[in-house]
């Protein structure tokens, strides 16, 4: 009995996904694993108009600082991060804005996941095309996703 208990928690245990590859460690400044705190219903659907939107986070875990040392981020702090058409998997946006540096989302973003992020500041200067930021305080903990791997937690 206590032999299966033992077991089941060890492969339980052993499913845990942290996210790290040798993608998510090297592109952008930044490195972390945030929970999707607020994402709209729907995206808005502007036509041919191509955007990034800005969705907020919850840091839980920081796996690179900058080091530039601009943002120094902990567990619990909030941020806000630029996802360029968040409704679409990378795999199938075919347009001249995204070009062909490498770049992945976690799959469709959805509340209460918790991907690890590779990030980049200055995400205007990033956001092919511009972006969409509706969240508040303004200015503040503003970031591009480079890269986007699912996590377990």
């Amino acid at each position: 009995m206590i032999g299966g208990l033992i077991f089941l928690i060890w492969a339980l245990a052993s499913r845990v996904e942290t996210g790290a590859d040798a993608m998510v460690q090297k592109l952008g400044r930044l490195e972390v694993t945030a929970r999707l705190v607020e994402r709209p219903d729907q995206f808005p659907q502007l036509g041919a108009y191509r955007y990034t939107y800005v969705l907020k986070y919850k840091v839980i875990g920081v796996h690179r600082q900058d080091p530039a040392g601009k943002y120094l981020l902990k567990s619990g702090d909030e941020i806000f991060v630029g996802h360029y058409k968040p409704w679409l998997p990378r795999s199938q946006i075919k347009d001249p804005d995204w070009g062909t540096a490498p770049r992945r989302h976690a799959g469709s973003v959805r509340g209460g996941r918790c991907p690890r992020l590779a990030l980049d500041y200055e995400l205007q200067n990033l956001a092919p095309s511009g972006a969409l930021d509706y969240c508040f305080p303004p200015n503040t903990n503003r970031f591009f996703a480079v890269w986007a791997n699912r996590t377990t937690y």
